[in-house]
């Protein structure tokens, strides 16, 4: 606390001339601001309380709301009778500065407050707060009775908040105003207590404090639920390996959850005060059962036991659980076997219903406009598409445009082909935030505390728009009933809708960036389903034109269907399939329309016709030149085809179970 430290002042950068203690520190670099020692004055476009400047020329104070004058000027022209500003003269002088009024606030945290505006004026990138806002925050922060913001560790903090009838703001466990954050963070700063080793240190991490951005100012890792020291001090040293090799701070909370659960099952088993040597395959047991007593799914505590896992095999390959005996390990045979979900792609119904102009023409926000047809096209995840940059189009050699983006769940760069109007698009919000913000915003930047644009809007305000979307468009479902939409059943519809058409899984993997085509094969089994469905469904008729009938209840269903699919892959045919059992060779040479065991569907119908006048052809030219084997061979050929287009062209009498399908 008493080192010479190099510190942010009123003046700019400058190195305190000796050492002192920090409300020495304190008082003589908010000396310059704070006036009567009680009040700071908040210009316009200041980064603290202030705004857009009023439009009385000279006047400092910012402008109100949708007003262009600020409140003191708004009610002289009021009383002026509303003239035209351009012509209105104006006739008093311009008010003096807004001002923060700290006089409530005790010492030293009156001047931590001050210090922390001094701080925000030279910041980078500060927190941006209405004057109102600000003054409300102060104003409860004097009636919690805390003297410093240094006093109470944070994750102890009383919010500030509104009076309710008379009673005191409830205190909640995480700080919630950012200026306040932002302060303390200056102040640890100032007194020598920032940086990664000294968040590593304590038993509560600050995730800000470790240079995570893009998630909620109080995300914190609680390590205090960890009963064995030894314990917490290995799972501490596990996160902070897996923050330094680039793990996601969702993937480290939920490391340190199911970690803080290995520990409660060594307590049941061993007690609080369990040595290592006590960690044995009796807790890897418990943890099990506490897994399944949750009633967490198979894949879920997959998942989890997957972190367990990881943790025990990093923490033995550095020596931090010394002494657990090799037993407690977990094995494959641990692990539920894992649930294969069907992709949840929205149905092609529901999603004419999206992509409908009159639709998205309801979409009034530039950013809403942008970003839900972008992933319908993309399926991007939604992570990926809000940290947009402005540069993110690019063009090949033909002129082709790219869509370049951060994966940030694989940590890496790719890129996916997008449509001219969606590039056009991109480019017309880009150029929409560079003028509205900074050259430095993201494509879809939040609206507050966002001063250059750099931070994206969150996934709870896109979350709100979508839902009011959806609501405002009645989307529903082929029942009637509403949907509900959520953004990745956009990346899944896309997945769905290239696989059944054919599109090959390389290509579709390329497309959504899977790190494997096991990932994308997901998508495939639906595609299979699919085909199927519209296979068994099919009418299917032989060389003489009789159904050809498969009973889809029976055992041989699915026997059938592997072969019917092999068939496709193995024995392609331009005009139907070979219904040869697999383990037999064709007498026919090739001639499939005499073959007996051919079997085709109506899909086929262009192939027959085509072939049926290229027969007839053949047929004609063989009569005049009297060529009557050559007559006799296509003629049984003709015939069959006549037969087949003449059958297939038949309506078939309804079923039963075509009856219940159509209802």
């Amino acid at each position: 606390m008493t080192a010479p430290l190099r510190v942010v002042g009123p003046a700019g950068d400058a190195e305190l001339a000796s050492p002192l203690p920090l409300q020495d520190q304190l008082r003589e670099l908010v000396a310059s601001i704070l006036i009567d020692d009680c009040r700071v004055f908040v210009t316009a476009d200041d980064p603290v309380g202030g705004g857009p400047a009023c439009a009385v020329a000279g006047c400092p104070r910012s402008r109100k709301g949708d007003a262009t004058v600020c409140a003191v000027h708004h009610d002289r022209w009021v009383a002026a009778g509303k003239p035209d500003l351009d012509y209105w003269d104006d006739p008093g002088p311009c008010p003096d500065p807004e001002s923060v009024l700290l006089g409530r606030l005790p010492l030293p945290l009156r001047r931590e407050i001050a210090y922390g505006i001094v701080q925000a004026r030279q910041h980078p990138n500060p927190p941006s707060l209405r004057l109102v806002s600000l003054q409300g925050a102060i104003d409860g922060l004097a009636d919690t009775g805390i003297r410093s913001l240094l006093e109470p560790d944070e994750d102890r903090w009383p919010s500030p908040g509104r009076r309710s009838h008379g009673r005191m703001p409830k205190p909640v466990g995480t700080l919630k105003v950012g200026f306040f954050t932002f302060t303390i963070d200056e102040l640890d700063r100032l007194r020598g207590q920032f940086g990664h080793e000294h968040e590593y240190a304590r038993d509560v991490w600050r995730l800000r404090r470790l240079g995570v951005t893009g998630v909620p100012g109080g995300w914190r890792l609680d390590f205090r639920d960890i009963q064995q020291g030894w314990l917490r001090a290995a799972v501490k040293q596990f996160l902070r390996w897996r923050h330094d090799t680039g793990h996601s701070p969702s993937g480290m909370h939920r490391d340190l959850t199911v970690l803080t659960l290995l520990s409660s099952a060594l307590t049941e088993c061993a007690g609080t005060n369990a040595r290592p040597e006590q960690f044995d395959r009796a807790v890897i047991t418990r943890l099990l059962t506490v897994l399944t007593e949750r009633g967490h799914p198979p894949n879920a505590r997959r998942q989890r036991l997957s972190s367990v896992r990881r943790f025990l095999e990093i923490a033995r390959q550095h020596d931090w659980i010394a002494g657990v005996p090799v037993g407690a390990a977990l094995y494959s045979e641990d692990f539920p076997k894992e649930t294969k979900l069907a992709p949840r792609g929205l149905p092609a119904s529901v999603m004419a219903q999206l992509e409908s102009a009159e639709n998205l023409a309801k979409l009034t926000d530039p950013r809403w406009r942008l970003l839900f047809p972008l992933l319908m096209e993309t399926g991007l995840r939604l992570n990926d598409a809000l940290h947009l940059p402005q540069d993110c189009v690019i063009h090949d050699q033909q002129n082709a445009p790219y869509l370049r983006y951060l994966n940030r769940k694989m940590k890496r760069e790719a890129l996916v082909p997008i449509s001219p109007e969606m590039a056009a698009a991109i480019n017309e919000q880009a150029a929409r935030v560079r003028t509205q913000y900074s050259a430095k915003a993201v494509l879809f930047p939040r609206q507050t505390m966002n001063p250059d644009g750099r931070h994206p809007v969150s996934s709870y305000a896109h979350r709100t728009a979508l839902d009011t979307w959806i609501q405002q468009c009645r989307i529903v479902d082929e029942t009637g009933a509403p949907m509900r939409v959520t953004a990745h059943q956009f990346r899944h519809t896309l997945g769905t809708r290239l696989i059944n058409n054919d599109v090959p899984q390389e290509v579709v993997r390329k497309i959504l960036d899977h790190t494997s085509l096991e990932m994308t094969a997901h998508y495939a089994r639906l595609h299979d389903v699919t085909v199927r469905r519209h296979w068994e469904r099919a009418r299917k008729v032989d060389i003489h034109g009789n159904t050809v009938t498969i009973d889809q209840d029976s055992p041989l269903a699915d026997a059938q269907w592997a072969k019917q699919h092999l068939a496709r892959a193995t024995m392609a045919l331009p005009n139907g399939y070979c219904g040869l059992p697999l383990q037999q060779t064709c007498p026919h040479a090739n001639a499939c329309l005499t073959c007996p065991v051919f079997i085709t569907t109506p899909e086929f119908l262009p192939q027959h016709r085509e072939q049926l006048e290229l027969t007839r052809g053949i047929i004609e030219r063989a009569r005049q030149r009297g060529q009557l084997r050559v007559v006799e061979m296509n003629q049984s050929t003709a015939d069959n085809l006549l037969t087949i287009i003449t059958s297939l062209e038949t309506p078939s009498p309804p079923t039963g179970s075509d009856t219940d399908d159509a209802s």
